[in-house]
């Protein structure tokens, strides 16, 4: 549920349903999420689409349910973790990863702040593995979800939520989800952004 939940939304934003009745929905044809490169909705018709950012603002303005703090704090928990957890997989070829280490199932409110402090970690030492390696990332990856959890989590202490338990993990599965399907970082972001620099560059000499 969770996951068709963030499809659907995300199908949303990207203006591929359209309301058929008052009742029901019909999808659009649209590109093949199943074949899709992780970075491909980074170009559209050779402009820049938004970035993940905005994207994700978008997400969570348009998102009614996930504008109470705490859903918010939990959705954003889990987006780092299906992001951190899929880049473990990717970039470091590990079986098990922290999507694996803090499944849905056994999310609670005193377990928040250890899975944060764990997996913002996780985040910190890849980030810095990647400058090391000569990348142009010069913050930690996922900065637009980081200083999200940062700003939910200064405003009140997790374990004072008032959110029910089966919410905490309704939202840190949808968070999960999205995360799992944002697999772009910071350094590829730059490496985008240097490469159509250079490809306006080539097309303004000739």
């Amino acid at each position: 549920i969770a996951a068709q939940f963030a499809q659907l939304c995300a199908l949303e934003n990207a203006n591929l349903v359209t309301a058929a009745d008052d009742t029901e929905s019909t999808l659009l044809d649209g590109p093949d999420y199943d074949t899709m490169q992780p970075d491909i909705a980074r170009t559209d018709g050779g402009t820049a689409t938004l970035g993940r950012t905005e994207k994700l603002e978008s997400f969570l303005n348009q998102t009614d349910a996930i504008t109470d703090p705490e859903r918010r704090g939990a959705f954003l928990i889990g987006a780092l973790v299906g992001q951190v957890g899929t880049y473990q997989q990717g970039y470091h070829d590990r079986s098990t990863t922290v999507i694996d280490q803090y499944p849905i199932k056994s999310m609670t409110k005193t377990r928040v702040k250890r899975i944060t402090q764990e997996v913002i970690d996780k985040d910190v030492v890849y980030s810095r593995e990647s400058a090391k390696k000569g990348s142009n990332i010069n913050s930690t990856m996922y900065q637009e979800i980081t200083d999200g959890i940062v700003e939910t989590m200064a405003k009140k202490d997790p374990e004072t939520w008032e959110i029910s338990t089966d919410d905490l993990r309704f939202y840190y599965a949808l968070g999960v989800t999205y995360g799992m399907n944002d697999r772009s970082t910071n350094e590829q972001d730059t490496e985008h952004s240097d490469a159509d620099a250079a490809a306006d560059t080539s097309e303004t000499n000739e």
